[in-house]
Parts: structure tokens; C-alpha cells; sequence
């Protein structure tokens, strides 16, 4: 028998996925060249609310800069 928790983390993993997909491939390409962890549901959001594609891409495929 598989557990609640399981069952949601699960769910929620399939959800990413599928907006992931649904994103533009330049998009997806950044978010796969990110040097740190990016989910697709945090991108789709900022595309919501305006931010513009080339904006996302230049954000996030930026290298940290070290001190």
C-alpha cells in the first residue's frame, strides 16, 4: 500500500512536469541550464504576471558571480 505522502509528492512532480512541458523551448532550455534549481510552476507564474520571456531566460541562465 503506498503512502498519502508518497501519493502527493508524486502528484506534484507530474504537475511540474506537465507545466514544464508546456513552457516554450527557450524556456526550457534556461530552466535546464540554470546553475541552480528552478521549478516550472515558479517560471509559469512570473510569465503570469508579465515578466517577459527574454527577461526569464537572461535571469536565469545568469552565472553567480563569486566573491
Amino acid at each position: 500500500m503506498t503512502s498519502p505522502a508518497f501519493n502527493r509528492r508524486k502528484a506534484l512532480a507530474k504537475a511540474e512536469q506537465d507545466i514544464f512541458d508546456m513552457l516554450p523551448s527557450p524556456l526550457r532550455k534556461a530552466i535546464n541550464e540554470a546553475p541552480t534549481s528552478v521549478r516550472a510552476s515558479v517560471v509559469y507564474a512570473a510569465l503570469l504576471r508579465g515578466v517577459p520571456e527574454q527577461v526569464l531566460i537572461e535571469t536565469l541562465t545568469k552565472q553567480t558571480e563569486s566573491k
